[in-house]
């Protein structure tokens, strides 16, 4: 609609008044399919519409775009790690207090999950990983809004499913979910490298090949996972991007239900 000048910087103003500096919108338009394609704003998952694909091993620049890292929390006491059920990392720290984007790139989710996360901001990165910041007391920006590294997003809150005031960080490539560990130092609050290798081991997946059955009904596909050893439903919802809760409405079965080798599960509805 109009073009403005906002702490000397040239800025696009829209007729929705929003507004975005100018030379970020020619950013996010040089990386247009990375955020439009898979753009899930009502919910978690973005690429579970998608057909099971073959999993091609790749490389990815952290920094894509001269982008910068900067850690969440400026100060914290390090909780809990990503084990077992636990898809990230707590971070201990007083209510309140900043919490930053870890790369530049854009808010994908911003709102309220009611199945223990709490308030929620999701932020898709220029390298493709999706930063998961939860539990927040309050939410500072909003969906599609472009952030920085270091741009502050919310504040540390105990929401959701939280015993204390802490942040769950989370990092996730097309909906899988690795260990942060894997790619940032606590210690140093910095990235263990500049690139990182998107692989099946990062995810935890071993090498050998998930037994799937593919059956059609009225017209669409319904995938079925066999059971084998040492399988668990963490594992199997992981492979699937899924949930555990998923999984047991779809088989009927519980949390705490034996896995029996040869077991048929249901993955997809």
């Amino acid at each position: 609609m109009d073009t403005v000048v906002i702490k000397g910087r040239p800025a696009l103003l829209f007729s929705n008044k929003r507004w975005t500096y100018l030379d970020d919108y020619n950013k996010y338009l040089s990386y247009d399919s990375l955020f439009t394609n898979n753009w899930e704003t009502k919910g978690i998952h973005a690429y579970s519409r998608e057909k099971e694909k073959p999993f091609n091993d790749r490389t990815i620049n952290l920094l894509e775009n001269n982008s910068a890292f900067v850690f969440p929390l400026d100060t914290f006491k390090y909780l809990r790690g990503f084990k077992g059920s636990h898809t990230g990392i707590d971070l201990k720290a007083e209510s309140g207090d900043s919490i930053r984007a870890a790369f530049d790139g854009r808010i994908r989710f911003a709102g309220n999950i009611h199945n223990g996360y709490g308030n929620l901001v999701i932020i898709r990165h220029f390298n493709g990983l999706e930063t998961y910041y939860s539990h927040l007391s309050k939410i500072l920006i909003s969906v599609d809004d472009g952030v920085k590294a270091g741009d502050i997003i919310g504040l540390v809150g105990q929401t959701g499913r939280a015993t204390t005031h802490h942040l769950h960080f989370e990092v996730r490539y097309r909906d899988k979910v690795f260990d942060p560990a894997k790619l940032l130092s606590l210690q140093e609050k910095k990235l263990l490298g500049d690139s990182l290798q998107i692989c099946n081991k990062l995810f935890g997946i071993g090498s050998t090949n998930p037994k799937k059955e593919v059956t059609q009904t009225n017209g669409s596909e319904t995938q079925y996972y066999t059971v084998i050893k040492g399988d668990t439903l963490f594992k199997i919802s992981k492979l699937y991007s899924t949930t555990i809760e998923n999984l047991c409405l779809l088989n009927n079965i519980s949390k705490t239900s034996i896995l029996q080798i040869g077991q048929k599960l249901k993955v997809t509805p």
